[in-house]
Formats: structure tokens, sequence, C-alpha cells
């Protein structure tokens, strides 16, 4: 099965014919050739940000004195969580 769609195809011919050629080169004045330099002023509030964001990448991902405490309260049986704190936190999740 062929499915074929007619104004698509005139498309390629159209851009085949109209041929862009390269413009001229822009000539650069000599008095804006170095005469300034780029410059980024933060201000505090984005420097406070990349402080912190900086602070995130060196904490990591998984707290694993967390995790091996938890696992070993489940392990030993003394971890025990009331299904209404369950209940809780699953309502402020889906809010």
């Amino acid at each position: 099965m062929v499915i074929t769609y007619k104004p698509v195809e005139g498309l390629h011919r159209v851009y085949s014919q109209n041929k862009i050629e390269p413009s001229s080169r822009v000539k650069v004045s000599s008095s804006f050739r170095g005469s300034e330099v780029d410059k980024v002023d933060l201000s505090d509030q984005a420097k406070g940000l990349q402080v912190a964001l900086q602070a995130l990448k060196n904490v990591p991902e998984i707290r694993t004195d967390k995790v091996e405490a938890l696992k070993e309260a489940i392990q030993k049986g003394k971890y025990q969580v009331s299904s209404s704190q369950i209940a809780e936190a699953i309502l402020r999740e889906i809010e």
C-alpha cells in the first residue's frame, strides 16, 4: 500500500528550482572591532542560586545512612508505621 500526498511532493520541485546564492561579505566597521568586551553582571540572588545549586550537586541522591538504618529496623521488626500515618502521607501527595 502506497500513500502519497501530492502537495508535499511538489515542494521538492519548488525548493530545488529556487537556488539560494551566498550573500556578499558584510564589512565590519573598524569602530566595532574589539571596542567593547562582553560582560555579564549577576544579581546577588543569581549568585546565591549558583551557590545553592553547587551545594546541591555535592549532596548524594541516596542517603545511605538513613537507608541502612531503616533496613536494620525492618529486619529487627522494630519499624512500625500506623495506617493513619500512611493514609495522611498519601493524601498529602495527592493534594
